[in-house]
Formats: structure tokens, C-alpha cells, sequence
């Protein structure tokens, strides 16, 4: 099969072992795992390689549409978590050669997990934590690990500030259509109808889809036992258990809520509240019925009331301590609707207010403002917005020179309205997505993997535990615990174990960044198992504008033989087309941007002298970035290229505000 080598290079079909060339002569049966819409496929087309398209392991129905409809197969979506060696149908090596294509995706590490301990920030998740999943149940973590950095996508929506991810990570969805009917009277309504919940990749989303809220539904009153503690002295001890009559008492969780929103402990022991004057009427009753003794320090503006229970200390202790780092325990998010409510009307009353048929609350705290946003939706099932508001590091306030922290506040309504854009129905909230933006930056990612449901919530959001998690911040590399097999690269890794016939050829494909500093020694973990099963590998950055192709798109490339063989990577060859070569001479109007925003933006770029008016060509081929207006401080910009950037599956919807590649088309328009 000599006409499978381009001219001068070597594909991964002609390779030399240690004595001898070795031509593979048997027809190939490709099987691709994450496999997209087959543009490995594509490449042995391109070919002429004598193939089958054998098995497609892709879990989003989309991506396999579009294969389908490309090569004229017929699969359907597939798991690859709920796959076995077996299903790869790798039986007769003698008279074909199995060629096994694979790649990983992935979430950031601020990204907030709710566990059955509370919030935590994914990076922190562990091995045998519980998650809540899209069944609304907890669920056992079973591997939690590292990834890699990869490229990251921002989502914005209705019930959270940002969730930042890889374009592979799954979210569970409700797709949203309108219809416009006519009624008898002659008038068009406008109806949304919404289709049953599903998975779709982050790259896919749009504003058609709403995002899902599960919902704790256990009713559990919560158990206390007491507490052992010792007095200054450090020498007696006491152990004290008042509080547990208390745990299913309104008053008491109404004083916990209040003390969350403006308490704090006293260095003897109990708790201080702090009130206005009016305010401290409303508290009292609620002490009385705990039967707490308080006395009440009178300021010039404020009321301090003093309940000096150390075992009471010792509860709130379970919230968190100072502002910033309050939060709501995992054993919250159990109990039944009535406590909370009782609970967030004393939280509201310290750090809230109700205007306009709204409540409001506000904290510097990210982990408690996403947990009063879990309990608002379990407490009455309504939805509920999240907003941050970015601030300042040092502001002034009455001469004096002070320090802040950005705030978030929750908002929610317990009335109902037709104009609502969030709902409620059947156990979970449903939102709307605000903007979905390819950030174009790089951070490091993050993963678990959760039983049975193979799902969890970030940021109050079910996600899929797909491929990677990806998180944003320092870490230590891909990390492989101890026992784990997170992520997809490790489902690839199983499927190699179980299956009783292993493909002669591997190929992967990913962003280089599996092979950084941080990454490499989980990358030479896998290679070194690739080696433990008799697969020789070999592995190389290449560029796609660097083989022929105008698109900066620069990935690592690993090829796997099944034996001792040697295989080198093609030379590069000189770029000889440019992006406008690629272009249509007559382009259909539909893919014209000609909205008057695009006609602002442009009129902009050529009066900041951006664009040129004194172009060569009616057609200039350009990278725009900053198209958007999520960063004020940015002006969009654009320079002419001959190169495009990296192609995203979501370029079809428009330019991104980051940057996109597009032409500026000149014509003459009639006065």
C-alpha cells in the first residue's frame, strides 16, 4: 500500500522495525473513542487507506449525528464509562488491523462541588466524598485527580456567577423551543415548550438551553451529641448537651441563621448578635423559646446581645469563622423544609432585606452564598439568581483607608409569575444561560468520577463527571491517586486491560500541555503502561500550519505500535495557501454578520485604524478580539492574517469576544 505515503514523509502505515520495513497490508478497522464527527476518519479517507469505520465511542448524540451524516454510518451514542474491552468487537488481528484512536477532555479550581460535607472547591474533593448527582442522590467519588491545563470556556447564568470548563464537559440540560400559535380571536401568543432533560457538551450549548438545579430531597433532623471542651484553665473539663432537645425547635434555627448573617464568638465562650434597636425586639422571643439566657450591651447606633452557651460555640463552629470563610455544613442541605425556612428568615433578617417582592442577601463568602442558594431552592422550591460583584482591594470610607473583598448576592422571589425565565418542576430548577465565551486561556483541570450516576453539582449546576474537570489554579499536575482512574485517558486505560485482543496501533491526539512540567510525570506514567502491555511509543507536537494547512492548531500526537518497531514524524512542509484560498468567491448572505452591533464594531476598528480603507483586495482575511463588551478596558482590535486560529465547534455562532477569525468583506453600498 505505497500510495498511502505522501510524497517525501511517512505516515503511521509505512514504518521500519529494527531489521526490516513492515508495510501494514491488512484492511484497517478504525475504532475512535471521542471520536467527534471522525476527523481521524477524514484523514484515512484523504488517504486512500483501505478502511472500515468500525466503532464510535461518543456520548453526544450531536457529534454523532453529524458523523453519520459525513460518512454514511449508522452508530449511536455510546458511554465509553459503561463499555467493556469486549464491546470493542477486536477479534480477528490475523486479517485486519485494529486501529485504535483516542483523547481526553475536562472543569476550574474554584469551582465549588457540592459534597455531603458541604461546598468545596473541586481540587479538594476526595476519594470516598458524596456528591450530589442529577438523580438528586448522593453519590460515592470513587477517583479524584489532576488533568492537565487545557483550554477553558466561561458560562454565565441566572443561578451562578461563572463556571469555567473545557469545551468536552457535559452539562444536564432542558432545551427550550417557542412557538407562536394563532388563537380564534386572530392574536399570535408565544409558548416555550421544553424538551426532556439531557447531556450536552459545554461547546454546544447555547442560549436555547436551561441549566439544571437538583434538589436535596431528604427530610432529616439533624443529631448533636453534645461536646467535651476545657476551661481556660486547661485543666477542667466539661462536657455539656443542651442543644439536642433543640434541633428540631424554629426558634433555634432562626437563631443560627441570624447569628450566620451578623454573629460572631465570644473569646469566653457563646455567641454575640448584633442588631439595631428594633431588631432586637424581634430576637428575643426567639431566645425565650430556646430557653438561652443573654444580656444585651447597648452601643450609640447598635445592640450587642451576649448568650454565653460555650457549648453554642462550639455548634456554630460548624459554619465557618469570619466573613469571608462562613459557609453552610453538609448536614444543612438534609433537613427537612420547615427548619429551613426558619433558618433563612433569621439569616435574611441579619444580612438581608425584601424589596419589590424580592429577598435579597449579601456576603463576601462564595462557599455560604452558594449554599443559601441550595437551601432557597430545596426551602421553596423556587429559583433563585446569584450575582458577584468585583471590588476594589482597598476603598476609602470616611477618611479611613479600608480593605474589601468582592460580594455576591442571592436573590429570589416566592411568588410565581408567566414572565418568569427560571422554573421549577419535578425536583429541580431549571435557568437560563447568560453567555458561553472560549476564554482562549490556558488553567489547570480537574477531575472525579462518581457511581452510578456519574454526575455532581458545581456551582449549584449538575454536571456530567465526564472526561476532566478542569480547575483553575496551582496545582500539582495530573495527578494519579493512589487506586484511581479518573478521567477518560484512565476508561481508555481499562478498556485496554479488559479487552483479550489488543489493536496494533494507538494514535492520540491532544493539547501539548499534557507533556508541561507539571503534567509530564503522569504522562510518562501512561506511557510506561502503554510499554507494560508491549506497545512501542513515540510522541510530537506538530502544527497544522505547518503540513499544509492555514490554521494555527497545534496539538500532541502520540502513536502506539503493538511490538518493537521505530516510527518518525513527518518533516514539515512549506505553507503554500493562505486563508483566502479557502474562501468561496460567492458566499450565501446568511453567513454575513450585518447586525447594526457588527456595523459599530467595524466603523470603530477602522477609525482606531484597526482595519485599513486603503486595502489591496475587496476582501481582507482578519483576527478580531475583543468583539465582545465583557472587559470595558479592552477596545476591539483586528490585524490581517494569512494564518487562522485554532477552529472551535462553536465558531458558527459568531465571533467571540476573545478572538475569531473572519473576513471583511468591502462592497458598495447605495446611498
Amino acid at each position: 500500500m505505497d500510495n498511502w505515503n505522501l510524497e517525501g514523509q511517512t505516515s503511521i502505515f509505512d514504518f521500519l522495525n529494527d531489521t526490516q520495513p513492515l508495510k501494514i497490508t491488512k484492511p484497517v478497522r478504525l475504532i475512535e473513542l471521542f471520536g467527534g464527527i471522525g476527523s481521524q476518519a477524514m484523514a484515512l479517507e484523504r488517504l486512500g487507506v483501505d478502511f472500515e469505520h468500525y466503532r464510535l465511542v461518543e456520548f453526544d448524540k450531536y457529534p454523532v449525528a453529524s458523523y453519520n451524516a459525513i460518512h454514511g454510518t449508522d452508530f449511536k451514542p455510546m458511554d465509553v464509562t459503561k463499555i467493556h474491552g469486549s464491546d470493542l468487537g477486536i477479534v480477528d488481528t490475523q486479517n485486519y488491523t485494529y486501529l485504535f484512536t483516542y483523547s481526553f477532555p475536562c472543569f476550574t479550581k474554584d469551582m465549588m462541588v457540592l459534597t455531603k460535607d458541604g461546598y468545596k472547591t473541586i481540587d479538594k474533593v476526595e476519594i470516598s466524598d458524596e456528591v450530589l448527582g442529577h438523580d438528586n442522590e448522593y453519590h460515592l467519588v470513587t477517583d479524584s485527580k489532576k488533568t492537565g491545563v487545557k483550554d477553558i470556556y466561561s458560562i454565565k447564568a441566572m443561578a451562578f456567577d461563572e463556571i469555567k470548563c473545557t469545551e468536552n464537559h457535559k452539562f444536564f440540560v432542558r432545551k427550550m423551543i417557542r412557538h407562536y400559535p394563532t388563537y380564534e380571536n386572530g392574536k399570535r401568543g408565544k409558548v416555550r415548550e421544553f424538551l426532556k432533560p439531557e447531556w450536552v457538551e459545554c461547546k454546544d450549548l447555547d442560549k436555547n438551553y436551561y441549566l439544571g438545579v437538583a434538589i436535596n430531597n431528604n427530610s432529616i433532623i439533624p443529631k448533636w451529641d453534645g461536646t467535651e471542651f476545657k476551661w481556660n484553665d486547661r485543666k477542667r473539663k466539661n462536657y455539656s448537651n443542651k442543644l439536642s432537645r433543640l434541633m428540631n425547635n424554629h426558634s433555634f434555627w432562626w437563631i443560627v441563621g441570624r447569628y450566620l448573617g451578623d454573629g460572631w464568638k465570644r473569646t469566653q465562650g457563646g455567641i454575640i448578635i448584633c442588631c439595631n434597636k428594633k431588631e432586637t425586639y424581634e430576637i428575643l422571643p426567639h431566645l425565650r423559646n430556646c430557653d438561652f439566657s443573654y444580656s444585651i450591651t447597648e452601643g450609640r447606633t447598635v445592640n450587642k446581645i451576649h448568650i454565653p452557651i460555650k457549648e453554642l460555640s462550639e455548634f456554630v463552629s460548624q459554619f465557618g469563622y469570619k466573613a469571608d470563610g462562613k459557609k453552610i455544613p453538609g448536614f444543612m442541605f438534609d433537613m427537612p423544609i420547615q427548619l429551613l425556612q426558619s433558618f433563612l428568615e433569621g439569616y435574611v433578617s441579619a444580612d438581608g432585606c425584601y424589596t419589590q417582592g424580592k429577598y435579597k442577601v449579601s456576603t463576601i463568602s462564595k462557599e455560604l452564598a452558594y449554599g443559601i442558594s441550595q437551601l432557597v431552592a430545596k426551602a421553596y422550591k423556587v429559583p433563585y439568581s446569584l450575582y458577584k460583584t468585583k471590588r476594589n482591594a482597598i476603598c476609602v470610607i470616611e477618611n479611613r483607608v479600608c480593605s474589601q473583598k468582592d460580594s455576591y448576592q442571592v436573590v429570589w422571589k416566592l411568588n410565581k409569575c408567566k414572565q418568569d425565565k427560571a422554573f421549577y418542576e419535578d425536583g429541580y430548577i431549571w435557568f437560563p444561560i447568560n453567555r458561553i465565551t472560549d476564554t482562549n486561556d490556558k488553567e489547570d483541570v480537574f477531575d472525579i468520577t462518581v457511581e452510578e450516576s456519574h454526575s455532581f453539582t458545581v456551582n449549584g449546576t449538575i454536571v456530567h463527571n465526564c472526561q476532566d474537570l478542569s480547575v483553575a489554579g496551582k496545582q500539582r499536575g495530573m495527578t494519579k491517586g493512589t487506586g484511581t482512574r479518573s478521567g477518560l485517558l484512565w476508561e481508555v486505560e481499562r478498556l485496554l486491560n479488559e479487552t483479550e485482543h489488543l489493536p496494533q496501533i494507538l494514535l492520540m491526539e491532544n493539547v501539548p500541555q499534557v507533556h508541561s512540567k507539571a503534567n509530564m510525570p503522569d504522562f510518562e506514567k501512561w506511557l510506561a503502561f502503554l510499554e507494560s502491555k508491549g506497545y512501542t511509543s513515540v510522541w510530537q507536537d506538530l502544527n497544522a500550519k505547518n503540513y499544509g494547512v492555514a490554521q494555527n492548531r497545534n496539538r500532541c500526537f502520540c502513536v502506539s505500535f503493538l511490538g518493537n518497531y521505530k516510527y518518525t514524524f513527518p518533516q514539515q512542509i512549506p505553507l503554500n495557501k493562505v486563508m483566502k484560498d479557502y474562501l468561496e468567491d460567492n458566499v450565501d448572505k446568511k453567513y454575513y454578520i450585518t447586525t447594526e452591533k457588527a456595523k459599530q464594531l467595524i466603523d470603530t476598528l477602522i477609525k482606531n485604524g484597526k482595519i485599513l480603507t486603503d486595502r489591496q483586495t475587496d476582501r481582507q482575511t482578519m483576527q478580531f478580539v475583543n468583539m465582545g463588551t465583557s472587559n470595558e478596558q479592552k477596545e476591539p482590535s483586528a490585524r490581517e492574517v494569512d494564518v487562522c486560529q485554532t477552529l472551535c465547534a462553536r465558531d458558527y455562532k459568531g465571533w467571540q469576544n476573545y478572538g475569531s477569525s473572519g473576513v471583511c468583506e468591502w462592497s458598495k453600498v447605495d446611498n
